[in-house]
């Protein structure tokens, strides 16, 4: 299985993924990401390493997603390439935008992420969940730290 890390503004690749280094990112890294530099996993299948936070574009944690090290925050999904997103209320404009339909925090921090209208949903620590059809593609940024 491949899996890609947005970290630190660049993509950190780890296992078999060709053209990567096999370095994994630093925890605890509060940096955004860079627009430029990050991409979704594209039928990525599994849970999240310990001391990450994953975004799926599916229910129950399946599907294209996003892998972020402790810390790190999107402040705009949009600027997440993902060539498979095409599911979602965002429609199949490449992105993440408006894709997720289900989240794991294998972190030991807490995370927030943003829907429609700026609605803010937490994400306790060690906690996943597919989220509620009232809320399914409506992630447009994930925060590192409690909701604001």
């Amino acid at each position: 299985m491949k899996r890609i890390y947005i970290a630190a503004g660049m993509l950190v690749c780890a296992g078999w993924f060709v053209g990567c280094a096999a370095d994994d990112p630093a925890p605890g890294d509060t940096r955004s990401v860079a627009a430029a530099d990050s991409a979704a996993v594209p039928d990525a299948v599994g849970p999240c390493l310990n001391g990450d936070v994953c975004l799926y574009q599916n229910g129950q944690q399946t599907g294209a997603h996003i892998e972020v090290t402790a810390g790190i925050s999107i402040h705009d999904l949009g600027t997440v390439t993902c060539p498979a997103c095409t599911n979602g209320t965002g429609g199949s404009n490449g992105t993440f935008d408006k894709q997720m339909s289900s989240w794991q925090n294998a972190s030991d921090m807490e995370y927030c992420w943003i829907g429609l209208g700026g609605a803010t949903h937490g994400m306790k620590p060690h906690t996943q969940n597919t989220v509620p059809a009232e809320y399914n593609d409506h992630a447009s940024a994930l925060l590192a730290g409690v909701c604001p």
